[in-house]
């Protein structure tokens, strides 16, 4: 009798097909669903502590410790600038009245209006998780309630899809100074939205991928604009 030998198992293309979706699943039930469980919570706030992913009240309560008078006027302020982008959209119009950043200008505010749709538009309200100060109003707010539900962050989606945006496009003429000045601010901005009280981690971590996503699509679509559309600006 003769036996064959069995061949060796290899992974094939279906097979990273389907770890790469299962990757992405287990990202999805990270990040969106911590949203969604947090929106059942709403209705049973005694189990919000004890059930949030992370333990990200502790996290925010943390934060208070730091607090200082000077630091809540100065932190109130600057995560004002935010509250409808004013800020991005400042620096937008500013790069397109200069003649050599035109173009850099219009994808930051393509990344800031593909971001806020993206986060107020669908996510928001499909998930409707509420915010920290609402699972723990004894924590005392030095900014009014924002409007709308929690996940994702719309200052940070706003912050990081400006910042990814001037990354992205790599103009010759937008100094690399200014990209950094920008992710900083963007990295504080966020952290504002924590120190506020009024957004978790993850709502946070949430708005900078989607800043992310949102940019990428900016810098995609003036890529085909540059291509059929050469100008000079990038000489």
């Amino acid at each position: 009798m003769y036996h064959t030998k069995a061949p060796t198992p290899t992974m094939t293309i279906d097979q990273n097909l389907h770890f790469d979706c299962v990757n992405a699943i287990n990202t999805f039930h990270v990040i969106c669903l911590s949203g969604y469980s947090a929106s059942i919570y709403e209705r049973y706030p005694s189990l919000a502590k004890k059930f949030l992913p992370m333990n990200e009240l502790a996290i925010l309560d943390a934060l208070q410790s730091i607090k200082t008078p000077l630091m809540d006027t100065f932190v109130a302020a600057f995560t004002w600038m935010g509250n409808i982008g004013q800020l991005w959209i400042i620096l937008g119009i500013v790069l397109i009245c200069i003649p050599q950043t035109r173009r850099l200008g219009v994808a930051v505010l393509i990344a800031f209006a593909l971001g806020t749709l993206i986060t107020s538009g669908i996510i928001k309200p499909l998930l409707m998780r509420p915010r920290p100060c609402d699972i723990n109003p004894h924590v005392p707010l030095i900014i009014d309630r924002p409007f709308g539900s929690s996940f994702p962050s719309g200052h940070t989606t706003s912050a990081f899809a400006s910042a990814f945006a001037l990354l992205f496009m790599r103009h010759p003429r937008a100094p690399k100074a200014l990209i950094i000045v920008v992710f900083v601010l963007a990295v504080f901005m966020a952290f504002t939205r924590l120190y506020c009280y009024v957004h978790y981690p993850t709502d946070v971590l949430a708005g900078i991928l989607v800043g992310l996503l949102a940019a990428f699509l900016s810098a995609k679509i003036m890529s085909i604009y540059n291509t059929n559309h050469p100008s000079k600006e990038t000489k």
